[in-house]
């Protein structure tokens, strides 16, 4: 399954007329599963979207063992900075805080790979988005 991701809002369809600031983004789901499945050494299930902000779309990763990641895809903002940029940051935080943030298994920076686009492969977290309760 491939989805077109647009950094529009969910209300908005993307087409060639919208603004110059709209950034598309063909992603192959079915890689991004695959790609979860080998790194996880088990079989991803279903993919579910469950955000999406200006800069990412992030999917649940249900495998077969009961288990669940997330998948963090990137727009084409920054390229390769961006997503190294987050990594090593998570990283450091997760490592020299107390602050919860998320392991990050995978990443792969390159926009020329099967999913079509910048991705990192993380823990999911027990959580209560910001957004639902502010």
């Amino acid at each position: 399954m491939t989805v077109k991701m647009s950094n529009n809002s969910p209300s908005q369809e993307s087409t060639e007329s919208d603004s110059e600031n709209s950034i598309e983004l063909n992603v192959n789901l079915d890689a991004l599963q695959k790609s979860a499945s080998n790194v996880f050494h088990v079989q991803c299930t279903s993919i579910q979207e469950f955000s999406k902000g200006g800069f990412h779309k992030v999917y649940i990763l249900k495998m077969e063992d009961g288990k669940e990641y997330i998948g963090r895809v990137a727009f084409p903002v920054y390229l390769q900075w961006k997503t190294e940029s987050e990594v090593a940051a998570m990283e450091y935080i997760r490592l020299n805080t107390t602050i919860p943030v998320p392991k990050v298994y995978y990443w792969n920076s390159s926009v020329n790979n099967s999913v079509g686009a910048e991705y990192i492969l993380m823990e999911h977290l027990p959580s209560i988005r910001l957004c639902d309760i502010w």
